[in-house]
C-alpha cells in the first residue's frame, strides 16, 4: 500500500470564501501501477466524503471554495494506487465566519424632554452588506446618512473620507497613502518583500548548523492582471549577492494560484526576496513555501 501523507496546516480566507489545506507527501513513494490522491471533507461534524481526486499523487495542497458561513470543515487525504489506498493523513479543521447580515444602529430619542420639538421616535440606520456578502473592502467616496422622522424634519450626517492607510517600517517612519497620487505616471516603482535571515531551524531542528541546498520556492498569489512580472531571489551571504529567477505570471482571472521558482543554492543561512516592478500590472502574494535538502555539518573557520 502507498505511504501515508502528513497533515501540515490549514488556513481560511473570508474575503474570497476559501479554505486552504496543506499536507506533505513522502518522497519517493512506493506506487504500484497508477497513483492518485484523494481529498476527503467533513462538514458540520458529518461523515467524511470524497471531495476531490488528484491524478498526481505528489500534490500537497487543496483550495476549497464551496464554503458556507459558520460551518466547521475538516479535511484529510490519502494516496491510492492499483493495489488499493493507504492510510489517511491527520485531519485539520476550520470555521469561517462571514458577515452576511445587515447591521442596524438605533438612535433612541428622549421621550422625557418637554423641549423636544417634533422628532420623538426612534430612527434606524441600516448598514447594508455588499451583494457578495464580503462587506466593503475600500471606500473612496463621501457617504451620507439621512434621518427622516415622521414630521418631516431632515437631519443629514456626512462622513468624510479624506483618510488613508498607514504603513510603518522598522526605522519608525510612518507612511500615509493619499488619493491625490493615484498613478505612477508611467514610471515603474520597484516594490519588494524581504524575509529574515534563516537557517530553517525554527521549523526543522535537524537543519541547525548543517549545510542546506535550496532547490525550489512555491509562491501563492492572487491573479490580478495578466503577464505580471515577478522575481523571486535567494541569498546565502546576508543579502550581499542574490540568485534570481523571473517569471511573467497570471491571466487576470482573479483566482488564487501558485507558481514555482527553481534554484540550486547551498549554504547555512538564507534570505528570500520577492520583487515586482511594473507600470500597469498588479501583484498580490499570499505566502511562499521553500523546499530544501539537508547536507553535512557546517563549520565556520576563522
Amino acid at each position: 500500500m502507498p505511504e501515508t501523507p502528513t497533515y501540515r496546516w490549514i488556513k481560511g480566507y473570508p474575503a474570497t470564501t476559501m479554505i486552504e489545506f496543506h499536507w506533505s507527501t513522502p518522497s519517493p513513494l512506493s506506487i504500484s501501477g497508477t497513483g492518485y490522491l484523494e481529498v476527503y471533507r467533513s462538514a458540520a461534524g458529518a461523515a467524511y466524503a470524497l471531495l476531490h481526486t488528484y491524478g498526481d499523487e505528489y500534490t500537497e495542497y487543496h483550495y476549497d471554495y464551496a464554503i458556507s458561513n459558520n460551518v466547521e470543515y475538516a479535511y484529510k487525504v490519502r494516496i491510492c494506487d492499483d493495489s488499493g489506498c493507504g492510510s489517511f493523513s491527520g485531519s485539520g479543521s476550520l470555521t469561517l465566519f462571514l458577515d452576511e447580515d445587515d447591521d442596524t444602529i438605533e438612535l433612541d430619542e428622549s421621550t422625557s424632554d418637554n423641549s423636544e420639538i417634533g422628532d420623538i421616535d426612534t430612527d434606524t440606520i441600516t448598514l447594508a452588506e455588499s451583494a457578495s456578502g464580503t462587506g466593503v473592502i475600500s471606500d473612496s467616496t463621501t457617504d451620507t446618512i439621512t434621518l427622516l422622522d415622521n414630521v418631516g424634519d431632515v437631519f443629514t450626517l456626512t462622513l468624510k473620507t479624506n483618510y488613508g492607510y498607514y504603513l510603518g517600517d522598522f526605522s519608525g517612519k510612518i507612511y500615509y497613502e493619499s488619493d491625490e497620487y493615484g498613478s505612477d505616471n508611467g514610471t515603474a516603482i520597484n516594490a519588494y518583500w524581504l524575509s529574515k535571515e534563516t537557517d530553517f531551524s525554527d521549523v526543522d531542528e535537524e537543519a541547525m548548523s548543517k549545510f542546506k541546498t535550496v532547490y525550489k520556492a512555491r509562491l501563492f498569489y492572487v491573479d490580478k492582471t495578466a503577464g505580471t512580472a515577478v522575481i523571486v531571489s535567494v541569498s546565502n551571504d546576508g543579502g550581499t549577492t542574490w540568485t534570481s529567477v523571473g517569471r511573467n505570471i497570471g491571466t487576470g482571472d482573479g483566482t488564487t494560484k501558485s507558481i514555482e521558482f527553481f534554484f540550486i543554492k547551498t549554504g547555512d543561512t538564507f534570505q528570500f526576496k520577492i520583487d515586482h516592478n511594473d507600470t500597469e500590472g498588479k501583484f498580490q502574494w499570499l505566502n511562499m513555501e521553500v523546499f530544501y535538502s539537508v547536507g553535512g555539518d557546517y563549520f565556520q573557520i576563522g
